[in-house]
């Protein structure tokens, strides 16, 4: 896995810190409030979701966690793949995270700290 950087990059918007100041936080930055404000101007009500699809994921996590005694386990990417594919082929290169599938536009790529996701590709067998 390629390293990760030591510092971030806050002349450039990031979702994650963009969602932050959507939902009234303090951990974002110029360029992501500019990008939000924007969304804001064209969709006034994404506040309101962002902060109810909050909500919603931690009475979730609370029911999860308490009523369905479900536990949680922290999963690589090989065990996902078995998961989530099973019966299927996996297309290469498998399940990686998606900033490292291969794109057909060339220029930069961006790093493992930009893209947090996971990803893949399978067909029927």
């Amino acid at each position: 896995m390629p390293e990760l950087p030591t510092e971030i990059d806050t002349s450039r918007p990031h979702p994650a810190r963009t969602y932050d100041y959507f939902l009234g936080g303090k951990n974002n930055f110029a360029a992501d409030r500019e990008v939000a404000d924007k969304v804001l101007a064209g969709w006034p009500a994404i506040r309101t979701g962002v902060r109810e699809n909050r909500k919603f994921l931690a009475r979730v996590v609370r029911y999860l966690a308490g009523e369905a005694s479900l536990k949680a386990q922290w999963r690589d990417s090989d065990v996902f793949a078995r998961l989530a594919f099973h019966g299927l082929d996996l297309v290469p290169p498998g399940v990686v995270l998606t900033s490292e599938w291969p794109d057909d536009e060339p220029g930069p790529r961006p790093t493992p700290a930009d893209v947090s996701a996971y990803g893949g590709v399978a067909r029927k067998p």
